[in-house]
């Protein structure tokens, strides 16, 4: 795993350093044929793809893929993602095996300040099942404490959505309780289940 830490530079954790190579060296190992690295501009037909072959697999979880209707819209998606990457805000990954995207995971909302933020994922309905998604969790989850110094981080799941709530489940978090109707889904509240580990709790 890369243990390089941008948030280490001698400045307390409320000034991380800005370090444009986070860009291009974030990259985490699944195994010899998947990994995580940050997204790029050259992605953004992959991105489209990946989102178009997974709407049905995806829409009853997730509004945020409606606002993505066209590659141009893609391309602006991944502009701002790579300012929030550069300004240390949060961390928006592809999943590649064997170089095709295959999935998405996301260090969310960090909190310099109180040392904690969230991550949020999905896979490709043909990857599912494989444990991989398990394994990208577990790894962002460790960047996060070990590179970052984080100290506590959260998934929120919506709380029918039970093959996503067995991953932070699987890996020692923590339910702490149920957000009620925290997400306006196509018109409907739903619930979240809040998961959270803290650094000194992970197994």
């Amino acid at each position: 795993m890369d243990r390089s830490n941008p948030a280490r530079s001698g400045k307390p954790l409320t000034e991380p350093t800005r370090i444009t190579a986070a860009l291009v060296d974030f990259r985490l190992h699944i195994d010899d044929e998947t990994e995580i690295r940050l997204l790029r501009i050259d992605d953004a037909q992959a991105v489209y793809d990946a989102i178009t072959r997974n709407v049905e697999h995806l829409k009853p979880w997730m509004t945020w893929m409606d606002g993505l209707v066209d590659s141009v819209d893609v391309h602006a998606w991944i502009r701002n993602a790579e300012r929030e990457a550069y300004h240390h805000t949060s961390f928006k990954a592809g999943i590649l095996r064997k170089n095709r995207l295959i999935g998405f995971i996301d260090l969310h909302e960090i909190d310099w300040s109180n040392g904690h933020a969230g991550i949020g994922y999905w896979l490709d309905r043909a990857h599912t099942g494989l444990g991989i998604m398990t394994q990208a969790v577990r790894l962002m989850t460790e960047y996060a404490f070990d590179a970052l110094d984080l100290h506590r981080v959260e998934i929120h799941v919506a709380t029918q959505n039970l093959r996503s709530r067995r991953i932070p489940e699987r890996l020692g978090f923590t339910l702490e309780g149920i957000l009620r109707q925290v997400q306006q889904l196509r018109g409907t509240y739903v619930d979240h289940a809040l998961y959270a580990l803290l650094r000194e709790d992970r197994p």
